[in-house]
């Protein structure tokens, strides 16, 4: 990208005319109430294999763990409150704020943390599960387009949280309005902010 183009993008930004996608690099660094930094991929790993005991899976990686725990209630209960322990009621650092706090058009999001939606309070979350009837046209949109961890609080609904290999073959069948609300912003916004990482939103 060019210096003009740059700064063209980040004035677009500035007047709330860009959309944000956040990847799961985002959240490093950021941390939950004890102080305790938000696990990424392989800690995350770590703590699966740390709660279910080893599968008979060489070398499974975090997918085949979460595949490995929807064959079994238990196990799956066990990763679910792993989960929520881990990646509800997060608490941003000065540089996630940076990000957050420009007047984005909205925040496409695939991780399940509640990074964003804990620092921007007034803003709508919009996850697989939520009832399109109830959107406040008024208010800017966080979309969870892998469910969200906060969601497994509600045994009455189905998180869609994305993990495993079955949930990542079905996430376009189950979470296709939100995609669908993807393409749309995506066509509608002048630019769009990518990012993996804290880094490349704000380089």
């Amino acid at each position: 990208m060019t210096d003009d183009a740059l700064k063209e993008a980040i004035l677009d930004a500035n007047n709330g005319a860009a959309i944000c996608f956040l990847g799961a690099g985002f959240s490093i660094g950021a941390t939950i109430a004890y102080k305790k930094e938000i696990p990424q991929v392989d800690e995350l790993t770590s703590l699966i294999w740390d709660i279910i005991g080893p599968p008979s899976i060489p070398n499974a990686t975090l997918t085949d763990l979460a595949e490995y725990c929807e064959t079994d209630d238990e196990k799956k209960g066990k990763l679910n409150d792993l989960l929520m322990k881990n990646y509800t009621l997060c608490i941003v650092n000065e540089e996630h704020k940076k990000v957050l706090d420009l007047p984005w058009r909205a925040i496409f999001t695939t991780n399940f943390d509640d990074l964003a939606e804990e620092y921007l309070k007034s803003h709508q979350v919009i996850t697989p599960s939520f009832d399109i009837k109830k959107f406040n046209t008024q208010k800017k949109p966080i979309y969870y387009l892998h469910g969200r961890a906060r969601d497994l609080l509600d045994s009455q609904s189905d998180p869609a949280i994305v993990i495993s290999e079955t949930a990542y073959l079905e996430i376009k069948e189950k979470n296709r309005n939100l995609y669908a609300v993807l393409e749309n912003e995506i066509h509608a916004a002048s630019h769009v902010f990518l990012s993996d990482t804290l880094f490349e939103i704000q380089k």
